[in-house]
């Protein structure tokens, strides 16, 4: 018999620690959590579209999201649990400090323990194409029209083309071409504003002699 009291009281034992986690574990999964929250793009810059991507633990359902601008409170929204992003609303440019505080709460309504996470606007190059595009006798004109995101000034350079072309820092571009000249001539323009950042435009340029011309 006093063996089989022992083997009682230790099953019951094992029973108590059994009970004992599954009430631990009870009690975290109800706690509201916010497991993750990310920035996209992770490295933004100016006019970039900005969202969250965030994960909930525990027993939250939902978030309330605080987004801020150099501490400065922009706008409060509410994420559904559900969808893969929430979109950012407001616009930023470089240098802006952004700060997105999740709140989780759960289908009681109660909050959890805040996520906060901050990202730095990053200073964007400036945006380039090519236009008025022509040869007239033997001069090759055109122009590279530009734009700066912050409106910074922008430097025009050749970074590659045939001797002779020139680009002036209206962005105005023109060879006098040879009398002879004939062939496919890439061309490669550097547009850089004053901070640095840089977009390089590429480009070719195909002439054909007739005979006998």
């Amino acid at each position: 018999m006093k063996y089989v009291g022992r083997l009682f009281t230790a099953v019951s034992v094992v029973i108590g620690a059994l009970l004992g986690c599954s009430l631990a574990a009870a009690a975290g999964e109800g706690v509201p959590r916010v497991k993750e929250v990310k920035f996209y793009p992770d490295r933004p810059a100016t006019g970039d579209a900005l969202k969250l991507r965030i994960g909930l633990d525990g027993s939250a359902l939902r978030a309330e999201v605080k987004i801020s601008k150099n501490n400065d409170e922009l706008e409060t929204t509410y994420y559904d649990g559900f969808s893969e992003f929430l979109e950012i609303k407001n616009r930023f440019k470089a240098g802006d400090k952004v700060k997105a505080e999740v709140i989780p709460i759960d289908a009681a309504g109660s909050s959890g323990e805040p996520s906060i996470k901050s990202v730095e606007i990053a200073n964007a190059p400036p945006t380039a194409k090519l236009v008025d595009q022509k040869i007239t006798g033997n001069t090759y004109n055109a122009r590279i029209e530009a734009k700066d995101p912050e409106g910074d000034t922008i430097v025009f350079s050749l970074k590659q083309g045939p001797s002779g072309l020139v680009i002036d820092q209206k962005g105005n571009l023109s060879w006098q071409i040879g009398e002879t000249t004939a062939g496919t001539f890439p061309i490669a323009i550097s547009v850089k504003d004053s901070h640095g950042a840089e977009v390089v435009l590429s480009y070719s340029v195909g002439l054909r002699r007739e005979q006998g011309r």
